[in-house]
């Protein structure tokens, strides 16, 4: 039964690829965070009475219909005697459970998946056992729990070491880097992520090279706006040498992560998708920082981004890039008075749209921060009545 039913398992390599991390409290900025996603999943009919429940579960998955898959897949878990084969129903519940935002169930799956795995003492079990840890450190991370997803992480790469398993250690190194860098422990982000790259290059793989350098960008910009904050430190004691050295260090940082994101650009041009919508973004971010802001870059890098958004199936992802693409827009209307008519109208636009893609896929948490995304947005307008009711839905 075991070696037919993993071809109805869906199995990632650190799922959380190029995602991106939102700072809601002031409508949000794309960060983080890219570690490559390899997707397994496969139609081969098995003879188990069971096996049409677990294959239509795949195949809503696969169609942004996560509610409904989860529902297939507890519905058919309590048949299933054979350890493996529940440990790779609770990794896909896993998955579907982050998909609509519910962590903490997820997380309760894979370690369910875990401790089977720890119990196992065959090559398969060691394999799947980091890939596994690491979708946890990923989950503990999104919760802000970061010191936990440092130590799994850890645990994952020394693991993934020990099978001698190129393309896993790229994803655990790449979720230790995020771990550290949320810390702002930068010099252990930065050796993770840089050992993350080295391998990715060995591989020869676009994702994993996006990935890795996508991670490295984004550690270079947190940098830069370490020593900027630095630099007002210094003005308020006039110290004229530490303002330029720390000015000279911005600056370089800044390089570093435009070329990163530049170069993550062109590997994910060969991925497409959500990936190098994804990518887009974090450039923008960037390029919204230079003095002065490259407005017209942005501009067009966004209008690709809703080119490419327009073709995409809905995910909890496109629901928050489309919230993150609001909040740009809102972002340059404070910036430039004159596009204030224009930039309102497609916040709003972008943001219900985001909202019914949320409730598409039955996410609570990407429907909490475009209600709440929304809320803002009638405030600042001085709509207060719809601004309260938006804010008390987002609640």
């Amino acid at each position: 039964m075991c070696r037919h039913w993993r071809r109805f398992s869906i199995f990632f390599l650190a799922s959380l690829v190029l995602c991106c991390v939102f700072h809601f409290g002031s409508l949000g900025q794309v960060a983080q965070s890219a570690t490559p996603q390899r997707q397994f999943i496969a139609s081969i009919p098995s003879q188990e009475a069971y096996s049409q429940g677990v294959q239509q579960g795949v195949e809503r998955y696969q169609a942004g219909k996560f509610t409904e898959a989860i529902a297939l897949w507890q519905q058919v878990l309590p048949q299933i005697r054979d350890a493996k084969d529940r440990a790779a129903i609770h990794s896909n519940l896993a998955l579907a459970y982050r998909q609509i935002g519910q962590l903490g169930e997820a997380i309760a799956h894979w370690e369910q998946a875990i401790q089977i795995y720890q119990h196992q003492d065959d090559e398969g079990a060691r394999i799947q056992l980091p890939k596994l840890l690491t979708e946890q450190a990923q989950a503990y991370k999104e919760l802000g729990q970061n010191l936990r997803a440092i130590k799994i992480s850890q645990e994952a790469v020394k693991l993934a070491k020990q099978n001698s398993d190129l393309q896993t250690q790229v994803a655990t190194l790449g979720a230790l880097g995020n771990a550290y860098w949320a810390v702002g422990d930068y010099e252990q982000s930065l050796l993770a992520h840089q050992e993350s790259l080295t391998i990715a290059r060995q591989l020869k793989a676009p994702d994993y090279i996006a990935a890795s350098l996508t991670n490295l960008g984004n550690l270079y910009l947190s940098r830069a706006q370490r020593y900027r904050y630095q630099v007002n430190t210094a003005r308020v004691e006039d110290d004229r040498q530490e303002i330029a050295r720390l000015t000279q260090l911005a600056k370089q940082e800044m390089a570093a992560a435009r070329s990163a994101f530049e170069e993550s650009l062109r590997e994910t041009q060969v991925i497409g998708g959500i990936t190098h919508v994804k990518t887009l973004l974090n450039l923008n971010r960037l390029l919204e920082q230079l003095p002065p802001p490259d407005w017209a870059a942005i501009a067009r890098n966004r209008e690709q981004a809703l080119a490419l958004l327009e073709t995409l199936p809905d995910s909890r992802d496109k629901a928050y890039v489309l919230i993150n693409l609001a909040q740009s827009f809102r972002r340059q209307a404070s910036a430039a008075s004159t596009a204030q008519g224009r930039s309102s109208t497609e916040t709003l636009v972008l943001l219900k749209q985001a909202l019914n893609v949320a409730r598409n896929i039955g996410d609570g948490r990407a429907e909490s921060f475009a209600l709440g995304s929304l809320g803002q947005i009638y405030q600042l307008a001085d709509q207060t009545s719809a601004a309260l009711e938006l804010t008390q839905k987002a609640q």
